[in-house]
């Protein structure tokens, strides 16, 4: 739906990603709207034109989420305006804002640029306001032209002071040279801010650097998606219709022309030493360049791998070694353990998969007692901290991060460990591999030396990497690649019921439970409505399965749901978890959050000053109001501060998607047909297989059902597997 939006106020706004909470004159609605979206800083009295639709928030009721927004053209005045209420000058908010435009109207900042001293003329202004207008005009120097401009084109002030910042003098140079350049310099400009500026400056719709910037967007956005590149039919659509949506063309058949003769003329293949291309096409498919040298590098290095000779000592020996192995541990692999584990001890490049139940880890713990008894270094990784924990905690072995592993500086983006500092003779072992997107591969093995082994184990049936490429199911579906997957499920008992259940999710089959046995560990519950799913769903956290079970619902039971927003979204869900079972203790303020002593957090990002990582679970030990700063416990205390808490949220409930990697005692998971966009048989999968010993299915069985039977049939676009099939004949290729 389209809605054209008068801004009357800014209720909040995130500064880093620009979402924002807008109170608005929406025309055709009685009163005040929320408008809720992404949006760069929108000053008030500002028309846009919204591409959105209404949604009901639990908590704040019905309002607009927008999916895109296109400014009003106004007058210049309107920009003059703008720019006088932009913040940049003192005691000028608004209205005396307004008054300088209705008082000097749109040659204002001509007026004032040559006597800013007449800004005394102005109604409202007084005589002790003016030293303040002045001193603040004479500071913005070269600057006011640039800032008038932008502010002009609908520029936030903080956008518009980087833009300024990172080009200082020559800002205006830059802007009217190739204003398509601040998509790829300045941190926070896309295309859309990017092609307000162009136009504003005359630039021609037709132009090529425009054409160029809106493929590069689209590239970008594809990357989010998944992809490792676009084929040209689909780029070109998808281009067209971005520059359609920002600048209608007068003739799109020839729009369409130029745009194609531009997407055919990219260049081809590129060596190592070409840094300046901005994108890389072989055939009919488009990529960035930085992906197109990470999937090169992977294939380069599993090809070599698959090529070398691994010396592991005579097979006999192996074989013999691993029965007194197991006659020690009193284990009883079955034929495909056994034939797994001996044959990743001989390769250089092995991958390992399996569902829940099926004996990864006691395989994983087998090759890594052959290996030691071998005397071979081993080196432990898994892509998140609570993954690596885990690890270590099975194998007896420390395991890092990987980007702990690889030396990560994350002042420099760069990582210690490279193809300069490679890691030498070791083998190195790679848990939830599932979750390892093709440009952390293609740095990971480019700090392996030639004498590294590595093996990689994962789920290949739980969601793919949330960056780029498939790779661990690339590599599993490549013949040449030595792998194993493991279908015989060991659990026995009562145990067996969440690896059955996850089998007949991924076979597309519904979910069974027993409700009448009192030892089952997989419980399903069908409801109606997303209130009630709710409603039982807060009641068995917080009631029933502590009583049932014994278990601590702070820190042994794990909320799973699909999405962040709505009624059974992790936010609403978070809030009301939180007064059930933790509001004893006074609450206090970090940032937007409210905490209270004893809440359960999860850390969002990386955190290498603190040794903390992506998926931590911790507890918020206290609060210092002197400071500001809220002490968590995550094995370790440790001390936030205000920016440092923007990456820990609460924890009660978490997306499924922030799971990955990790296991809880007992998982209760709830879907709903609000879920509907987020359903797939993926998804249901991967939070089953989180639980250890209960999990708790909550929903209604329309939405399950979709779940189960909703298999993805667009495969991310990479070409991993098809470089490793054609072997030297494809690389013999790829360096022409």
């Amino acid at each position: 739906m389209l809605f054209r939006c008068r801004i009357l106020a800014t209720r909040w706004r995130n500064p880093e990603n620009g979402w924002s909470v807008l109170a608005a004159k929406v025309d055709g609605e009685p009163g005040t709207v929320s408008l809720v979206g992404f949006f760069p800083e929108m000053a008030e009295g500002e028309t846009v034109d919204v591409e959105g639709d209404w949604t009901e928030h639990p908590k704040y009721g019905r309002q607009i989420k927008a999916t895109s927004f296109k400014p009003v053209e106004t007058r210049d005045a309107d920009g003059v305006r703008r720019f006088f209420a932009s913040g940049r000058f003192r005691n000028i908010g608004q209205a005396r804002a307004a008054a300088i435009a209705d008082h000097f109207g749109p040659d204002a900042v001509e007026i004032l640029k040559a006597d800013p001293g007449r800004i005394r003329e102005v109604p409202g202004i007084g005589r002790r306001y003016v030293a303040a207008f002045v001193e603040d005009w004479e500071a913005l120097g070269s600057s006011r032209d640039v800032l008038l401009l932008l502010t002009a084109a609908g520029v936030g002030a903080a956008t518009a002071q980087r833009i300024c910042g990172a080009y200082g003098n020559n800002a205006m140079a830059v802007l009217r040279d190739d204003p398509y350049l601040l998509c790829e310099e300045v941190w926070g400009v896309g295309f859309a801010i990017a092609d307000r500026i162009a136009r504003s400056l005359g630039t021609d719709p037709l132009d090529a650097r425009r054409q160029t910037a809106a493929i590069l967007r689209v590239l970008g956005e594809a990357t989010g998606e998944g992809h490792l590149f676009l084929r040209r039919d689909p780029l070109l659509a998808r281009a067209r219709d971005l520059l359609a949506k920002n600048t209608p063309f007068e003739n799109e058949a020839d729009a369409a022309d130029f745009l194609e003769r531009i997407v055919d003329a990219l260049p081809g293949t590129l060596d190592e030493t070409e840094r300046e291309r901005k994108t890389v096409r072989v055939d009919d498919a488009v990529y960035l360049p930085r992906l197109y040298r990470c999937e090169k590098r992977v294939a380069e290095w599993a090809l070599d791998a698959m090529r070398r000779e691994v010396p592991g000592g005579d097979p006999r020996e192996l074989a013999e070694t691993l029965r007194r192995w197991e006659a020690s541990e009193s284990i009883e692999l079955d034929p495909c353990q056994r034939e797994a584990i001996l044959k990743a001890c001989g390769s250089a490049l092995f991958v390992l998969t399996g569902g829940p139940g099926t004996g990864k880890t006691t395989t994983l713990r087998g090759v890594v007692a052959l290996l030691r008894a071998a005397g071979r270094r081993i080196l432990l990784a898994a892509p998140t901290g609570r993954a690596a924990k885990r690890m270590t905690e099975v194998i007896s072995l420390e395991a890092k991060t990987i980007h702990r592993l690889l030396e990560y500086d994350p002042v420099g983006n760069l990582f210690g460990r490279n193809a300069d500092n490679p890691f030498a003779d070791c083998t190195l072992v790679v848990d939830e591999s599932s979750m390892i997107d093709v440009p952390l591969m293609a740095s990971l093995v480019a700090a392996l030396g030639r004498g590294c082994s590595l093996m990689l184990v994962g789920d290949a049936d739980q969601l793919p990497s949330v960056g780029p490429g498939t790779l661990f199911r690339d590599l599993l579906e490549c013949p040449q690649v030595p792998s194993a997957r493991l279908d015989v499920i060991h659990r026995q008992g009562a145990d067996s019921e969440i690896p059955v259940n996850a089998m007949r999710i991924h076979r597309g089959e519904m979910p069974e439970a027993n409700p009448d046995d009192a030892k089952a560990n997989f419980h399903l519950r069908y409801v109606r409505r997303a209130e009630e799913a709710r409603e039982l769903l807060v009641r068995l956290v917080t009631e029933e399965i502590p009583a049932r079970f014994g278990v601590d619902p702070m820190r042994d039971v794990q909320v799973l749901l699909p999405m962040h927003k709505g009624i059974l979204g992790t936010e609403s869900v978070n809030e009301e978890l939180q007064r059930r079972l933790n509001s004893a203790s006074p609450p206090f303020r970090s940032g937007d959050l409210e905490l209270r002593r004893g809440d359960r957090v999860m850390q969002q990002k990386n955190d290498y000053d603190h040794n903390i990582f992506n998926g931590d679970l911790g507890t918020v030990a206290g609060f210092d109001p002197r400071s500001g700063k809220v002490q968590v416990d995550f094995g370790e205390l440790v001390e936030l501060d205000a920016k440092e808490m923007r990456d820990v949220k609460l924890a009660y409930a978490c997306t499924i998607h922030k799971s990955q990697g990790s296991e809880y005692p007992v998982v209760a998971i709830a879907l709903d047909r609000s879920h509907a966009k987020m359903l797939q048989r993926t998804l249901l999968y991967t939070a089953v297989t989180r639980a250890k010993s209960h999990v708790f299915l909550i929903g209604t069985r329309e939405a399950v059902a979709q779940a189960v039977r909703h298999e993805p049939t667009e495969r991310r676009n990479g070409r991993l597997s098809e470089l490793l099939a054609s072997g030297n004949e494809f690389f013999s290729y790829l360096r022409d």
